[in-house]
């Protein structure tokens, strides 16, 4: 043999013109990746567990899949797990259980005599506990090293794993990151992976870009040269960022690598070749996708300004002043603007029509939003939204619709509680057609209930075919332990142990006929072939959203504890909203609100909201400057302001109203009390003519009732006289009477026995004496 060098090896890629590639499924080989599949190619089949090392976003893991794509199904089983911060040994067994079966006593195997290579990405991120121990990795080092684990169901058994090739990737060790134990260290062949060099970046990146706009595809030649010049602004804009933007611990995610770039082409890659007309909309494309890469990242204004200036200083640099100047100005791409597409049957036969396009009038995306808002709000009735879609909530609309639109599309929404994330996402993936989950935090809520709800979206992103958004925020993180299989879901798209055996056979069962429908004419029907086309579609169709906040150390801690949550995620940084956005939520509320003024009081209270808000703004960032304490005015607050004062406004209003209508009616007493007394006046003037008479008739009245009087009082002394003599006469008769009666009750005795002897006396008696 004669030595050769190693570019002599790689095989310039070709585009494939015969079908459209999925942008997430291509792999482009490079010299680097070359000399790492070789090692492993050398080392793997022998059993030599091999571990790379290198920096963030080095290519490390792809090396791997690359290699792992490639190797002989019939020879070899696959399988990738990623770890974490809480990766547990059991966590760690279990998952490569799942990979073995028995084959006799207690040794078991992978299924069908195949050997197995087990991944392992992130190897050093488990905890190292109080005593300095990484117990996670111990166990990694005893399968390892002796060839097989102890059985967690029978205490002491020793289970033999036969024909596994172990190998793994782990970030340098420093800068807050671990590393992993010596004694699991020495059992690996150990490779330090470096940055691809930039002719190595290009090859990949440039390939794919120049192969998708060539001649096959009808592009203009102008096109296809500023095609080709796409990665060289692409990395240049990456240098100027990865040496201007460094990570600190308040920027913990300013960490600019090779993703980066990747999602920049997987955002060009999604505007159909055929809509690419002329080199100002390409670039405008580049630059919009720049932007949303790099700039939507960063946490404050005066770096999101640095980051636009550099990007149209490169795009100056690198494609002429010519096409600053024509692709200066706003500058959007959203895929939700078509109109429905119906048959010549009258039916819908697209709802939703994709079109990658630029937007040529905002108010057209804001009209469109807003009919989804309606039509959202007709076919929920629990959930309904009433967002204000001011030009800031509509940039992370269109921000959120874009990454949900991509297979494995998956989103960090990062804001203070109020900013809109969690409507904004539900607005767009309603757009995107997808089904919207969100956990329901119960006391009993556990991981059983999480793998439940997990199942479930699997099962609809993956049987069905059926884009899911699953809204998780940083209030339902009940367990630490849930993040862990949020980032495996990121990172590898399934969970470690998730189904068991007999689920897994049941999805393998459904998934038969998505197959014969799906998986093309090169496809073999096999069980191994139908759970990998599953597990596929449901990452593919499975959009994580993560809305977080970041007040406190709380989210840099997950970050650095879960890596997955930043190098698998679109970042988008929520700032605070700008005055004119606060000036129209508070329209929203205020102009339809009853209001007791003119309408240019009532626009300047609208003004005034929004200004009282932004000052209390500025007052806590010179809080911070003079106190180095950190207060937070939100949307929210901003929100419950606004309610607050319509609820007092019209407390005191009603109030007013109340004393109005009591005034009111108090005067209305008034107005009529004196239409009386004038009329009692007119009545009165009569009265006192009728009075004068009436005086006058009791005047004279009183002159003869005086003569009748001094009469009657001289007959009155006469009586009175006569009276006086009849007392008197009155008064002797009175004693005589008494005398008389005296006489009287001393003659009664007398009478009785007068009466008593007549009494006695019988007519015999007189007989006798006749």
């Amino acid at each position: 043999g004669e030595w050769a060098h190693w570019s002599s090896v790689v095989e310039p890629y070709v585009y494939p013109t015969d079908y459209e590639p999925k942008f997430a499924d291509l792999l482009i080989p490079t010299m680097d990746s070359l000399r790492y599949e070789s090692m492993l190619n050398m080392l793997v089949p022998a059993k030599k567990p091999v571990l790379f090392t290198g920096g963030a976003g080095v290519s490390k893991s792809t090396c791997i899949l690359m290699y792992m794509r490639n190797l002989d199904e019939e020879k070899f089983s696959k399988k990738m797990t990623p770890f974490s911060f809480v990766t547990s040994p059991q966590i760690y067994q279990r998952t490569l259980e799942s990979t073995v079966e028995k084959r006799q006593g207690t040794t078991f195997g992978p299924p069908g005599g195949r050997k197995g290579f087990f991944f392992i990405d992130d190897v050093s991120m488990p905890l190292i506990n109080s005593w300095g121990d990484q117990i996670t990795n111990e166990i990694v080092r005893q399968s390892i090293s002796e060839n097989g684990i102890y059985n967690l169901d029978k205490a002491g058994q020793w289970i033999t794993l036969a024909d596994m090739c172990y190998c793994a990737a782990m970030m340098h060790p420093g800068g807050g990151r671990n590393d992993v134990p010596h004694r699991l260290k020495r059992q690996f062949c150990l490779f330090n992976v470096t940055m691809p060099s930039l002719a190595a970046v290009d090859n990949i990146f440039g390939s794919i870009i120049r192969g998708r706009l060539s001649d096959h595809a009808g592009v203009p030649k102008v096109v296809q040269e500023v095609a080709g010049k796409l990665t060289e602004a692409t990395i240049q804009l990456w240098q100027k960022t990865s040496n201007k933007m460094l990570p600190t611990p308040a920027k913990f995610h300013y960490m600019f690598n090779m993703r980066e770039l990747s999602r920049v082409f997987a955002g060009i890659f999604e505007a159909p070749q055929n809509t690419v007309k002329d080199e100002v909309y390409l670039v405008k494309l580049w630059r919009h996708e720049c932007e949303r890469v790099f700039t939507d990242k960063l946490t404050n204004g005066p770096d999101k300004d640095w980051e636009s200036n550099a990007i149209l200083n490169v795009l100056g640099d690198v494609f002429g002043q010519d096409l600053v100047s024509k692709t200066s100005g706003l500058c959007y791409f959203v895929n939700f603007l078509g109109d429905p597409i119906i048959d010549d049957d009258g039916c819908v036969e697209n709802a939703r029509p994709k079109l990658y396009e630029e937007v040529l009038d905002v108010e057209q995306v804001r009209g469109k939003s807003l009919q989804f808002q309606i039509q959202h709000n007709d076919e929920n009735k629990i959930g309904k939204l009433e967002l204000v879609l001011f030009e800031y909530a509509l940039e992370h609309l269109m921000r959120i619709n874009r990454v949900l639109n991509q297979d494995r599309g998956s989103m960090m929404l990062v804001g203070v509680g109020g900013s809109g994330k969690q409507s904004l996402t539900r607005l767009a993936a309603f757009i995107c057609g997808c089904f919207t989950f969100q956990i329901v935090i119960t006391k009993s809520y556990n991981t059983n209930n999480l793998f439940e709800d997990l199942k479930a979206l699997f099962k609809t992103a993956g049987i069905k075919g059926t884009p899911v958004c699953f809204l998780f925020t940083d209030a339902e993180v009940k367990d630490e332990g849930f993040l862990e299989y949020i980032n495996q879901i990121l990172s590898t798209g399934e969970v470690s142990g998730l189904f068991a055996k007999d689920e897994v056979d049941a999805i393998i069962g459904d998934m038969r006929p998505v197959a014969k429908k799906d998986g093309g004419k090169g496809f073999i029907d096999t069980a191994d072939n139908l759970w990998r086309l599953f597990l596929q579609r449901s990452r593919a169709n499975l959009h994580i959203v993560l809305c977080m906040s970041p007040v406190g150390v709380l989210l840099s801690t997950r970050t650095r504890k879960f890596p997955g949550l930043i190098n698998c995620t679109t970042v988008d940084w929520f700032l605070p909203w700008p005055e004119s956005g606060l000036k129209n939520v508070a329209e929203s509320f205020i102009e339809k609100f009853d209001m007791a003024s003119t309408p240019e009081v009532k626009k300047a209270v609208m003004v005034h909201m929004g200004m009282v808000h932004k000052l209390v703004q500025d007052a806590t960032l010179d809080y911070l400057t003079k106190y180095r304490r950190y207060v937070y005015v939100t949307p929210k607050s901003y929100l419950s302001f606004l309610k607050s004062y319509l609820v007092v406004y019209k407390r005191e209003k009603d109030g007013v109203d109340i004393l109005k209508i009591k005034i009111d009616n108090g005067l209305e007493k008034l107005y009529q009390a004196q239409d009386d007394v004038a009329k009692m006046k007119i009545e009165l003037a009569a009265s006192e003519i009728i009075l004068a008479e009436a005086v006058k008739k009791s005047s004279e009245l009183m002159k003869e009732i005086a003569i009748s009087t001094a009469s009657a009082e001289k007959i009155k002394a006469s009586a009175k006289i006569v009276a006086d003599a009849a007392n008197e006469k009155a008064f002797v008769i009175g004693g005589e009477k008494a005398e008389v009666e005296k006489d009287l009750e001393a003659a009664k005795p007398a009478l009785a026995e007068a009466e008593d002897a007549l009494k006695a006396i019988k007519p015999a008696d007189i007989k006798n004496l006749m």
